[in-house]
């Protein structure tokens, strides 16, 4: 009896190589094909010799043998890609934002749903270790209660971008952002330029706001001279940061402002805490194998791991009113919350 799951990677660029990289190396998957337009790249895929190599998506669905596909293409392509490889029975990992908008991401999540298929979005840093450690130091109310929060994904790329900086850098931070808060924000702001290419955004800046008062800001550039992947948490009792690159992964900060108890002016705001930082240990596992590993036991259930909300369809909600609001010059934008409760979509803890 056959026990690995037979995967085919769609879309051989940096992050379909990636997948690729990661699959192969698990002893529960066997990487069965590679797939990219451009037979030059097919090419220098050569190093994953057991794989099959084809320009044709068509050859993946035929292969009755093949579980799932991992996609890896630009985003105008997900609607079509993940519904076909649906209707053909496969499950699927998708990078990035499911779809352009939300009624395409209830409508596949609902065809998964169907068709009793593992659909998972590959937001990886939801699988970061740290970011699981900081979720269940804000569940224990250690921060206090949340104020802002403030993220920084920059840097300078090199790449042939198909999508926005919105799109392509923006989509990590909305959906840690909404994971750790649990919630979706009201209303959202987006300013941004194209400067390389016209019609493909190069930075944005982003402002989000919570009904209970929680505001966030996002930095996003592909033009940048440095390259960052942080995100900062200020709460009533406490501060937080956690940095992807940093080798202090998380950091807490005791520290907190505490309003004045009367008004008036020249009234001095008190600082709590004694300034110490604290470095919880955070291991050292990689989030993308522990997102591959939670797909494909998602693959053997049928289904991705049941968490709270549906977060890949809210994170499409949010970006889509962000990109209205970029559209319009930077207006203020209502997020319209889901009109019905879809199935989950991305897994936040592993089998």
């Amino acid at each position: 009896m056959r026990t690995s799951v037979r995967v085919g990677v769609v879309g051989l660029g940096a992050t379909g190589g990636a997948f690729a990289q990661t699959l192969d190396g698990l002893p529960n998957c066997e990487l069965a094909w590679l797939c990219d337009a451009d037979r030059g790249v097919l090419m220098s895929a050569r190093r994953f010799q057991r794989a099959a190599v084809t320009t044709s998506f068509d050859d993946l669905l035929a292969d009755e043998s093949l579980d799932a596909v991992a996609l890896a293409t630009p985003l105008a392509t997900h609607e079509d890609l993940v519904e076909r490889a649906l209707r053909a029975d496969k499950h699927v990992l998708v990078a990035n934002a499911l779809a352009r908008t939300a009624e395409q991401a209830f409508q596949l999540t609902d065809l998964a749903r169907e068709r009793s298929r593992c659909l998972l979005t590959a937001h990886a840093v939801l699988f970061h270790p740290g970011l699981r450690i900081l979720k269940e130091i804000m569940e224990t109310g250690r921060l206090g209660e949340m104020f802002h929060l403030y993220g920084n994904r920059q840097g300078f790329s090199r790449a042939h971008r198909e999508s926005s900086a919105l799109w392509s850098l923006g989509v990590h931070d909305i959906a840690a952002v909404l994971y750790l808060l649990d919630d979706t924000p009201v209303d959202v702001s987006c300013w941004g330029e194209s400067y390389i290419r016209p019609g493909v955004g190069d930075i944005a800046f982003c402002y989000l706001r919570f009904a209970n008062g929680v505001t966030t800001h996002l930095h996003l550039s592909s033009l940048d001279p440095h390259t960052l992947r942080r995100l900062t948490l200020v709460g009533s009792r406490q501060m937080a940061v956690f940095d992807e690159l940093a080798d202090r992964r998380l950091t807490i900060h005791a520290r907190a402002a505490v309003p004045p108890r009367t008004a008036g002016y020249g009234l001095r705001v008190r600082v709590e805490g004694d300034g110490s930082i604290v470095s919880p240990a955070v291991p050292d596992d990689d989030p993308a194998q522990l997102m591959c590993e939670t797909f494909l036991a998602g693959v053997g259930r049928g289904r991705p791991p049941e968490v709270e909300g549906s977060l890949a369809v809210r994170v499409v909600t949010v970006l889509e009113a962000l990109q209205r609001s970029l559209d319009r010059g930077g207006s203020a934008e209502v997020v319209s919350p889901p009109t019905r409760r879809a199935p989950t979509v991305v897994a936040l803890r592993g089998a």
